[in-house]
């Protein structure tokens, strides 16, 4: 299975376009500098020491280091992604949990304490769809990047699935063949399509290169001459001119991102 690097650094990159001109936050690092600054986190993950608790609003989190360079580029970090939040000015627009993240900045209130060594955040909403975005990024996104580094951020977030998280956006169930919806249209189009086991997308060819994330269920996709079992959590990017199909072993419902 190809790695979403190249995609992922394309999509980040290119996001950057929309913010050019705006203040750049109060870090004053920009685009390129807080990318610096998260390869630098993502490479020194073990010596972060990671603590979340849920409140009913959202999450209370301690992201600290006991080496000063890391927990200095911890703060930096997250002063940065709260200037993203509070300007607008979104990263991973190819994942879809920060997707809606973002979508939904003006319903999120951030707090953030630097510590001696590292940072304090306390992350609520009043909305418990939010409420339940904010927990999945704090366990699935934030946590799992510190405990797994690199390789977990190739890959998306998953949606939650906790009482609250709205997920009528995705495509219902149809006996009568698969179905589709356009999920977010931006710097980044993500499309939501649902199958019923047993049924298929043909194989065909698209231009540009896209990311096929398996929401929930399990499917064979075919690319090219390769085939790839996937489970929900799990994804395969579908480079650009190769045909690629896709058969559902159950119902399944997936997600695909294209630049």
């Amino acid at each position: 299975m190809r790695s979403l690097s190249l995609l992922a650094l394309a999509l980040l990159f290119s996001s950057s376009v929309a913010a050019q001109g705006r203040g750049m936050g109060r870090m004053g690092g920009g685009h390129d500098g807080d990318m610096g600054t998260i390869h630098a986190l993502l490479t020194d993950h073990e010596a972060i020491e990671r603590r979340v608790v849920d409140r009913p609003d959202g999450v209370e989190t301690w992201t600290e280091s006991d080496d000063p360079e890391v927990a200095a580029a911890i703060r930096e970090h997250v002063h940065a992604m709260d200037a993203r939040l509070e300007d607008g000015r979104p990263i991973r627009r190819w994942d879809p949990l920060f997707v809606e993240i973002f979508e939904h900045a003006d319903a999120i209130a951030m707090t953030v304490e630097d510590t001696p060594r590292g940072v304090r955040v306390v992350e609520t909403s009043d909305d418990a769809y939010v409420v339940a975005l904010i927990q999945q990024h704090a366990h699935r996104a934030v946590s799992e990047f510190i405990a797994e580094g690199m390789d977990r951020a190739h890959q998306p977030t998953p949606m939650p699935s906790a009482p609250g998280a709205d997920r009528s956006a995705l495509p219902a169930y149809d006996y009568a063949q698969f179905t589709s919806a356009p999920l977010y249209e931006g710097t980044a189009r993500v499309i939501g399509f649902a199958f019923r086991a047993g049924q298929r997308l043909a194989s065909h060819t698209v231009a540009e290169e896209a990311y096929l994330f398996v929401v929930e269920g399990a499917a064979r996709v075919t690319v090219g001459d390769d085939v790839h079992t996937l489970r929900a959590g799990e994804g395969v990017v579908l480079p650009g001119g190769v045909p690629h199909a896709l058969d559902a072993d159950e119902d399944t419902r997936i997600t695909v991102v294209r630049a």
